[in-house]
C-alpha cells in the first residue's frame, strides 16, 4: 500500500454497537504525568448489508485516558506503511465502571485500498499541546473483504463467538451479548426485550479484535 496523505476524521453521530464490547489492552509509555492513556481498543468491523453483498469494513479505535475533556486529537499511525488518520473531534463517553473513553467508530481506508495490519502508533494531544503515546496491534484475514454475508460463520477460520445486538426504534443499542438460552426464536426475544424492533448476528473474533456484523433483521411487534 502507499503512502497516502493524513487524513482529518471528522465526528458524525452514528455510534457503533462495538461500544459496549471495548476490551482495553494496555501497552505504551508517557511523556509525562498528565495527560496519560491507561488503556486502548481496536476493533476492525466488517459491516454487512445484505447477504449477497460485500461488507463495507471501517476500523474502531478508542482509548482510556485521563482529563478528556481537554483532548483535542487523537492520532492513528500504521508504523509499516506510514499511513495515518487524525481524530480532531474525538467521541467521549462514560462506560462501565466508571471509567471514560474518546475515540471514533469509522475510520475507513481509501477506496480500493484495505486498512493496514500490524502495528500502529496511538498519540494523544491536549489542548497544551501536551502529548502522550501508546500503541495498538490490528490484525483480520484479508479474505474477509471479498466475502460475502452468506459464507458466515462458516469461512472463519479459528475460534469466534456468536452475539446478538438488540436496537429500538430509534436505532439505539440496547442489549449487545450471548444469545439467552430460551431466545429460541424472534418471538420470545421481543418479550424479553420489549423495545426491541431489529436484530443483527455478530461474530466476534480475537478477544473482539475483529466483529463482523450480519444484516439487520426487523423483529415482530410485541404483544405486550
Amino acid at each position: 500500500m502507499g503512502v497516502p496523505n493524513q487524513m482529518k476524521i471528522f465526528l458524525h453521530s452514528f455510534c457503533v454497537s462495538l461500544l459496549l464490547i471495548l476490551g482495553l489492552f494496555f501497552g505504551g509509555s508517557c511523556s509525562n504525568v498528565e495527560p496519560s492513556i491507561s488503556g486502548i481498543t481496536s476493533t476492525v468491523v466488517f459491516d454487512y448489508e445484505s447477504m449477497d453483498k460485500t461488507p463495507q469494513v471501517r476500523l474502531s479505535l478508542f482509548v482510556e485516558a485521563s482529563d478528556l475533556q481537554r483532548m483535542e486529537k487523537l492520532t492513528a499511525l500504521n508504523e509499516e506503511t506510514g499511513y495515518q488518520w487524525t481524530i480532531s473531534q474525538p467521541r467521549k463517553f462514560s462506560g462501565k465502571n466508571n471509567r471514560t473513553y474518546a475515540g471514533y467508530t469509522n475510520l475507513v481506508a481509501p477506496k480500493n485500498e484495505f486498512i493496514p495490519q500490524g502495528r500502529y502508533s496511538i498519540t494523544y494531544t491536549d489542548a497544551q499541546e501536551k502529548i502522550c503515546s501508546t500503541y495498538t496491534f490490528v490484525s483480520y484475514d484479508n479474505e474477509f473483504y471479498k466475502a460475502k454475508g452468506s459464507k458466515f460463520p462458516l469461512n472463519i477460520r479459528g475460534s469466534y463467538s456468536e452475539k446478538i445486538a438488540l436496537y429500538n426504534k430509534d436505532g439505539n443499542l440496547i442489549y449487545f451479548g450471548n444469545l439467552k438460552p430460551d431466545w429460541s426464536d424472534s418471538k420470545i426475544i421481543v418479550r424479553d426485550q420489549t423495545d426491541a424492533t431489529v436484530k443483527r448476528i455478530c461474530y466476534t473474533m480475537n478477544n473482539n479484535a475483529v466483529c463482523v456484523m450480519m444484516p439487520k433483521e426487523d423483529l415482530p411487534a410485541s404483544d405486550l
